[in-house]
């Protein structure tokens, strides 16, 4: 008994473990074919043998959820890669033309199964704090991560923009989370002043609560 995923069906894992009729299920090794399906279907997260004697194996698949899709700044061609909130890479799930995406400069070493890399990390992090009720206003569409000094957000309600760093950026700690937060939290006061601006600089980490407008350089 094999329970289908949104991405892979039963056929695809009864071939990738050879579960032929009449295959012997006591003599099979479970760890390694969990071991080597994982490592052939990046869209899985964890995946469960079952066996129950006399010939009863029940297999259950947890598929990874798309948190963002993955694209080269610049370029309009789609890679077909998306990302989990973990940051593992896979290749193109069904329906994720509403995700926000994460721009970068290259993708050589963006490898489906493996994890993100750090700054990448940070954008996830960051989109996922944005999904928050108290940042409902700034929803992304994308983060690009393709400079090495900030993070640059474009906004779902006007496409209006902001450069954003906080402290500890690269790293998963609570000190940057709370930098991030606090960060955050000035630009979104800023942007309620109303001023109309086109773009936002809230990269100062030295200086808490100094966020100011720039004048967006003509494309």
């Amino acid at each position: 008994e094999i329970t289908d995923g949104n991405m892979i069906k039963r056929e695809l894992i009864t071939r990738a473990c050879s579960l032929t009729n009449g295959i012997n299920l006591a003599t099979l090794d479970y760890k390694t074919m969990r071991k080597k399906t994982l490592a052939k279907f990046p869209q899985l997260k964890d995946i469960t043998f079952s066996y129950q004697m006399p010939d009863r194996l029940k297999v259950v698949l947890e598929e990874r959820t798309p948190m963002v899709r993955i694209e080269v700044s610049g370029r309009r061609t789609n890679t077909g890669l998306v990302a989990d909130e973990q940051g593992y890479v896979f290749r193109k799930y069904p329906n994720t033309s509403s995700l926000p995406v994460i721009r970068m400069r290259s993708i050589a070493d963006v490898i489906p199964g493996k994890q993100l890399k750090p700054r990448a990390m940070a954008a996830i992090r960051l989109l996922e704090t944005l999904k928050n009720p108290d940042f409902i206003e700034l929803s992304a569409l994308n983060a690009d991560i393709s400079k090495k000094d900030f993070i640059l957000i474009t906004f779902k309600s006007d496409y209006s923009q902001a450069k954003i760093a906080w402290t500890d950026m690269d790293v998963d700690s609570p000190a940057g989370k709370a930098s991030m937060l606090r960060q955050l939290t000035h630009l979104l006061q800023a942007m309620r002043l109303g001023t109309g601006a086109r773009l936002w600089n809230a990269t100062d980490t030295s200086t808490p609560g100094r966020i100011y407008a720039e004048v967006k350089p003509s494309p």
